[in-house]
C-alpha cells in the first residue's frame, strides 16, 4: 500500500472492517473499492483519505477478457480513465442505482441455459455439437453487438426485428402471450430484493 499508486481492494468485509484501518493510506493514493458487500462511505472512513480518492465498483468476470461492464460510483473521471483499460465503465450519480444493475447480473447463469436449450434444439435436429454451438455463440454475441453500436430503444429493435409474418414475429408474440418476459423480470425483481434486504413477495 505504501509503495502503491492506485490500490484495488477485494476484501470480505470482516476481514476490510479489521484490516483497513491498519494499512498506511494517504491522499495521494486512489483507491478502487470492488467489495460488494461494503458500501461507498463506510469505506471512504475505513481506509480514512478523502472521499474524491475513493471509488466503488462491481466488476464482472469478463473484465479478465477486457470485455463488458463495470459500474463505478461516484463518478470519478480518474478512477475511470484506469477502468476503461479492462472493462467498460457505467457511471452510478447514485449508489442506489448500482444494485437494480447488480441484479441483472444474476441472470448469468439463465443467459447460459437459453444458449445451451439453443445448441440442444439444434443438434437435437441432427447438427453436430461443434458446429451447433459454433452457431449459437456467434449468433447471440452478434445481437449483443448490435445493440452496443445502436442507441435505438431496445423495445423499438424488437419491433424492427419483427418481420410482419415471419420467424421472428411468430416467436415474439408466443413468448409475449406466455408469462417468459414477466417471469424473466419477476426474477430480476427477487434478485434484487435480496441487495435491498426486502423479502420477495
Amino acid at each position: 500500500v505504501k509503495e502503491a499508486d492506485v490500490i484495488f481492494v477485494g476484501l470480505l468485509p470482516g476481514v476490510a472492517r479489521e484490516v483497513l484501518p491498519t494499512l498506511p493510506f494517504d491522499e495521494s493514493k486512489l483507491v478502487i473499492s470492488m467489495m460488494a458487500a461494503v458500501d461507498f462511505e463506510e469505506t471512504v472512513q475505513l481506509i480514512r483519505i478523502p472521499a474524491a480518492r475513493v471509488v466503488r465498483t462491481v466488476p464482472l468476470p469478463s473484465a479478465a477478457n477486457r470485455t463488458g461492464p463495470v459500474l463505478v460510483y461516484p463518478p470519478s473521471p480518474q478512477h475511470e480513465a484506469i477502468l476503461s483499460v479492462v472493462s467498460t465503465p457505467v457511471v452510478c450519480h447514485a449508489e442506489s442505482n448500482m444494485k437494480p444493475m447488480i441484479a441483472v447480473t444474476g441472470h448469468i447463469s439463465s443467459f447460459f441455459e437459453l444458449m445451451n436449450t439453443s445448441q440442444a434444439f439444434i443438434v437435437e435436429n441432427g447438427v453436430d455439437p461443434d458446429e451447433a454451438r459454433k452457431f449459437v455463440t456467434s449468433f447471440y454475441s452478434s445481437l449483443a453487438q448490435n445493440t452496443e453500436r445502436s442507441h435505438e430503444p431496445l423495445d423499438a429493435m424488437a419491433e424492427e426485428a419483427a418481420t410482419p409474418g415471419g420467424l421472428n414475429e411468430q416467436s415474439w408474440k408466443h413468448l409475449k402471450t406466455t408469462e417468459h418476459f414477466d417471469l424473466h423480470k419477476k426474477s430480476l425483481g427477487a434478485i434484487h430484493d435480496r441487495l435491498t434486504g426486502k423479502k420477495s413477495t
